[in-house]
């Protein structure tokens, strides 16, 4: 239950009005999440698919699953109610009433209680919101490049932010930053600890920029090359780049 609520706070939606849960992702990742959702906590689920822009959008109904989803989390509502989709019903919304500009999300405490489950609800919901920012600018004297690589957990939601921000605390991530548009991960242990024991799912590919297409692992395994390379994790010398990239030849001689 755990994974499906991380892909729904994520990149998802939940109507308990007609009992509508749906997610929109790219169609290797949507196709991977219907079969593995395809039951949930004994609800048996018929997930209908149609396309949605560059995206796929995964749709049920099932007033079992929307009942057992709220047990265990209060909101799926993200973003303030004035923003897209703008609430419909603001005589009853609890969040219109108490003038709050972000719905207030609470996690039932027997939903996650291992680092394993942690580690789980982070990786499905970078999955969907999340990955990894690589851009490199040139040193005066030419003689270095400088990187800037960091991971991103998008979420606007200040309260959503900070249980995030909990569990890595919890599973002892030291430099966790956190930003109006998300949480950020930047210095070299925090990187090469979130690769090793999170990562991403196999089929979450980057949507846009330079990386476009591109499996989110991939760019984390190029990040993690680059601040191995770095001098404190910034500072890369072409000599460095040269020397393993001969190395690289050599090996494929061998």
């Amino acid at each position: 239950m755990h994974r499906l609520i991380a892909i729904l706070l994520s990149d998802g939606y939940v109507n308990p009005r007609n009992y509508t849960v749906s997610f929109t992702e790219n169609e290797e990742l949507v196709s991977r999440l219907i079969q593995e959702f395809n039951q949930v906590e004994g609800i048996r689920l018929d997930w209908k698919v149609e396309k949605h822009h560059n995206s796929l959008r995964a749709r049920t109904y099932s007033k079992r699953l929307v009942e057992a989803l709220y047990k265990k989390c209060n909101s799926f509502r993200t973003r303030p109610c004035n923003q897209h989709p703008a609430c419909t019903d603001k005589k009853t919304c609890k969040i219109c009433k108490q003038l709050l500009n972000y719905p207030v999300i609470e996690l039932s405490d027997n939903l996650i209680r291992t680092a394993t489950q942690k580690q789980e609800f982070l990786k499905y919901f970078a999955s969907c919101d999340g990955g990894v920012s690589i851009s490199v600018s040139q040193r005066n004297d030419n003689n270095c490049l400088q990187v800037y690589i960091s991971i991103k957990i998008g979420s606007t939601n200040p309260q959503l932010k900070a249980l995030l921000k909990q569990m890595l605390d919890d599973l002892g991530f030291t430099k966790v930053l956190s930003h109006r548009s998300g949480l950020y991960l930047k210095n070299l242990e925090d990187f090469i600890k979130y690769q090793r024991e999170i990562g991403f799912l196999p089929e979450a590919r980057v949507k846009r920029g330079n990386f476009q297409g591109f499996t989110k692992n991939d760019i984390l395994n190029l990040g993690a090359k680059c601040k191995n390379l770095s001098t404190n994790g910034y500072w890369i010398s072409k000599l460095r780049i040269k020397e393993k990239v001969l190395e690289y030849i050599l090996s494929l001689r061998e």
